[in-house]
């Protein structure tokens, strides 16, 4: 994974407002007016953080009939824990 993909991730899950809207989207695809209603922010304040997840590819956007739906991005959080996994693993030489 190309290192600056993976800090716009980091910085992605870094606010409690992206961490929420992540959580709201794992049960499915919601539409931005669904989403900015759940949420005690203004509705330009969801779009921005969309926008960041969207670009950190946590979430993707698909255009319907005049609306933008997201979508929570599995695959690309898969590569997070992976990464985190692969951090927090421990060297056979430091173990007792």
């Amino acid at each position: 994974m190309c290192r600056s993909l993976l800090d716009k991730k980091f910085k992605a899950l870094a606010d409690k407002n992206r961490r929420k809207i992540l959580q709201y989207l794992k049960s499915g695809r919601k539409c931005a007016g669904d989403i900015a209603k759940q949420f005690p922010i203004s509705a330009p304040s969801v779009s921005y953080h969309l926008a960041i997840l969207k670009e950190s590819q946590l979430i993707s956007a698909v255009h319907s009939k005049g609306f933008i739906y997201y979508d929570f991005n599995l695959d690309e959080m898969d590569e997070v824990i992976e990464w985190l996994y692969k951090i927090s693993e421990r060297s056979g030489e430091n173990e007792r």
